[in-house]
């Protein structure tokens, strides 16, 4: 509160901008002095009072929020595990491939170029949302999806289709509820993880970093699990051969990037799925 025997537009102003709250002229009555910043102490009291609502309210909007997100995702992830036992006898596929995902967003956020596109929310998301990779399969017939052969060019065509269905049925979930970035994240894998860093993937040809990031590292988790383990049509494969595998897509199949960080951690990849599986390989 400034005091003073300047009077002056330009004075006031400067004083203003200076910080002050109040500005008093000279000649002055103490009265008036203490009058004014009794006014001012209770007006600050005030905002301090209604800045501690909004936090505690932001508080309480947030644990609703949190508690609603979880119920959503329990209920996500029961429906998920239904539809993957149809072709997953032991239905852990989803979550080996939840924590692949993690792992791999994990390892890549510490390479030049990933701090700012793989943060914490980031890391949260692709754990979460991975499950919703093959959600288009509950669409898939049985005497595709199950069936102990080669498929044919027709049957296979039709098996391609679960990635754009989940991507189209993601989207309408997404449509209700704007700004989910878990459901964005959803959207990106489900219709992503089929595609190819060379452009020979599917169901829409993307190439390079036209695919999405949390899909190029969905990528690898899911062909990882899917080589090690047993299937209608085939028998798991070991570690080493999977790895090796993996090695030879990277830049056809893989983005080579996320190859360098898999790299890095693939026995850790190993230990998981040993872990969280019933029959050793």
């Amino acid at each position: 509160m400034f005091i003073s025997a300047l009077s002056g537009t330009f004075d006031k102003l400067a004083a203003f901008e200076a910080g002050g709250v109040d500005y008093i002229s000279k000649p002055f009555d103490a009265k008036e002095v203490e009058a004014r910043v009794k006014a001012h102490l209770t007006i600050r009291m005030l905002q301090k009072k209604i800045e501690r609502h909004n936090q505690e309210l932001e508080y309480i909007v947030e644990k609703q929020v949190e508690e609603i997100t979880q119920s959503h995702l329990v209920t996500i992830f029961a429906m998920i595990k239904l539809a993957e036992v149809r072709d997953d006898d032991t239905g852990k596929h989803i979550e080996r491939t939840k924590t692949f995902s993690k792992l791999l967003a994990t390892e890549l956020q510490r390479f030049e170029g990933y701090e700012q596109s793989i943060d914490e929310k980031f890391i949260e998301n692709i754990y979460n949302a991975s499950p919703l990779h093959d959600v288009g399969k509950i669409a898939v017939p049985d005497k595709i999806l199950l069936k102990p052969g080669k498929l044919t060019e027709e049957e296979f065509e039709t098996m391609k289709t679960h990635t754009s269905i989940g991507e189209k049925y993601l989207k309408e979930a997404y449509y209700e509820s704007k700004n989910n970035s878990f459901l964005k994240m959803g959207i990106e894998i489900a219709g992503g993880h089929h595609e190819r860093w060379d452009g020979s993937g599917y169901p829409k040809g993307l190439a390079q970093d036209d695919i999405p990031l949390s899909a190029r590292i969905m990528a690898v988790g899911d062909v990882y699990d899917a080589l090690r383990s047993k299937r209608v049509y085939k028998e798991p494969f070991s570690h080493e051969k999977s790895v090796a595998i993996i090695l030879k897509g990277k830049g056809s199949h893989f983005d080579p990037t996320v190859i360098e960080a898999f790299v890095n951690i693939a026995h850790v990849f190993g230990e998981v799925y040993r872990e969280m599986n019933d029959k050793q390989i």
